[in-house]
């Protein structure tokens, strides 16, 4: 039996991690889905699914001689969606982050100061917004109230951001080449065309675009897919009303934001990030701040006013 048992426990290892993966797709799935129907099936899937996991884990401590510490087990990870509280959804680093949910991580940051209002960051936003004639031809009509993000706002974002890309009122300025040359001569904007430094991706919502994050919108500063690549990532809402975005919400974005810089582009000093229902824009800042005489290092976040309208496109590319 001794013989067998490493591959055993891989075995369980293995089963497990594919359980947890397929869990957190139907958490993902019940978050971005509007039918009670779908809702409830992805509920019962939840459950079935973690029914399994934790006889799973109670086979993985068996193996193990009664040693494995899994005290909180599932419970802990999914009730949130099991009894149908989504209010805001469990944080994906919630040990790092000192809290559990979204919500709470905004208001943790709020109580220490690392989270304020940025005139620097409104002004910095007003001077690259694209402003011309450009804009005219593609005025929408936007997401009227009570849309919402899935079939709605996020086809909405991504058909506008594609048509944008696809007229011939925009320019890409590529960072490589002979275009590199012209970057500090060339104007941002002009009557004619709009000029642009980074390519937006308006179906990155359909894929993993680092780690195991799939945010809906996605800027990158060349044609690589690479996670260095990315120079902004948005995540885009349902438009209830014109009111601020939730803490809820704001923690979502904040946390992702947070794992690119963490552990993917470990050297960058800041990241702006930003929620959108289509019609509204708001942007965050996340710094990174080294400590004092340590190679540690912690974050502070930024937020701006809520652009309306025309005025938060302009400032997306």
């Amino acid at each position: 039996i001794s013989y067998h048992l490493p591959q055993e426990m891989a075995e369980l290892d293995k089963k497990i991690e594919d359980l947890e993966d397929e869990i957190e797709g139907y958490r993902t799935e019940y978050k971005e889905t509007a039918s009670a129907e779908e809702k409830r099936q992805l509920r019962q899937m939840i459950t079935t699914r973690g029914e399994t996991l934790n006889r799973l884990m109670d086979e993985k401590k068996a193996l193990s001689g009664g040693k494995l510490d899994i005290s909180g087990g599932l419970d802990e990870r999914i009730n949130e969606i099991v009894t149908g509280k989504l209010e805001s959804m469990h944080l994906s680093n919630s040990y790092q982050r000192g809290v559990t949910t979204e919500a709470e991580f905004v208001k943790d940051l709020k109580n220490k100061s690392l989270y304020t209002g940025s005139p620097k960051l409104n002004s910095f936003l007003d001077s690259i917004m694209l402003k011309g004639k450009w804009i005219d031809s593609i005025l929408p009509d936007f997401p009227s109230i009570h849309t919402q993000e899935q079939g709605g706002t996020q086809n909405f974002v991504s058909d506008l951001t594609t048509k944008i890309i696809l007229s011939n009122e925009l320019k890409v300025l590529s960072t490589n080449g002979s275009n590199s040359e012209i970057l500090n001569t060339m104007p941002i904007t002009s009557q004619e065309s709009l000029v642009i430094r980074n390519i937006p991706y308006p179906d990155a919502f359909k894929r993993v675009s680092f780690g195991k994050r799939k945010p809906d919108m996605v800027t990158r500063n060349n044609n690589d897919d690479g996670v260095l690549s990315i120079t902004s990532i948005g995540d885009v809402k349902e438009r209830i009303h014109d009111n601020d975005f939730s803490e809820s919400e704001v923690g979502h974005i904040l946390d992702m934001g947070t794992d690119l810089l963490s552990d993917h582009q470990i050297f960058r000093q800041d990241l702006i990030v930003y929620l959108t229902d289509g019609y509204k824009f708001q942007y965050f800042r996340l710094n990174r701040i080294k400590k004092i005489n340590s190679s540690d290092y912690s974050f502070d976040y930024e937020f701006s006013s809520v652009f309306k309208g025309i005025d938060g496109w302009q400032s997306v590319w």
